[in-house]
């Protein structure tokens, strides 16, 4: 089970008035790559009201501005991977292992990709409700990639 990369940084910008030295701003910070979490009980894994369940990536960082001459903006880290194994799973909160934003002063920086989400389980429930795989998958972030045993 394996995290998302970090974001790109973003290029310095400016211009050379001298052979070899830039005067320009530097690029912004690329984000963080989403974390790797695996969740696993024997019984009702519950994701509650207020819950929250992620593994996101960070936003990319803002460039500088050196007498217009703007670096590039960080791009957003991936998303990461989540993993749910339980004999039930009632989704009343939020799960996500959404990309994140590329920042957009200057010259943006893309977004990251979206994580991946795994769900074994034989029930599935939506705030309490049964619910079969096409109703669960489309209520994450990036949408369930792979339901596994049931």
């Amino acid at each position: 089970l394996l995290g998302g990369s970090g974001g790109g940084g973003g290029g310095a910008g400016g211009l050379e008035f001298v052979p070899g030295v830039r005067n320009g701003s530097s690029g912004g910070a690329g984000g963080g790559g989403g974390g790797a979490v695996k969740l696993v009980s024997g019984g009702t894994l519950v994701i509650g009201p207020e819950g929250k369940v992620l593994a996101k990536g960070g936003d990319g960082g803002s460039s500088a501005n050196n007498n217009s001459q703007f670096g590039g903006s960080g791009g957003g880290g991936s998303g990461g991977a989540i993993w749910l194994v339980a004999q039930r799973i009632d989704k009343r909160g939020d799960l996500s292992a959404a990309g994140g934003q590329g920042h957009p002063n200057f010259v943006n920086g893309g977004s990251g990709g979206a994580g991946r989400i795994r769900v074994d389980a034989p029930e599935l429930l939506l705030d309490g409700t049964a619910v079969d795989q096409a109703a669960f998958a489309p209520s994450t972030a990036p949408p369930v990639g792979f339901f596994g045993p049931q």
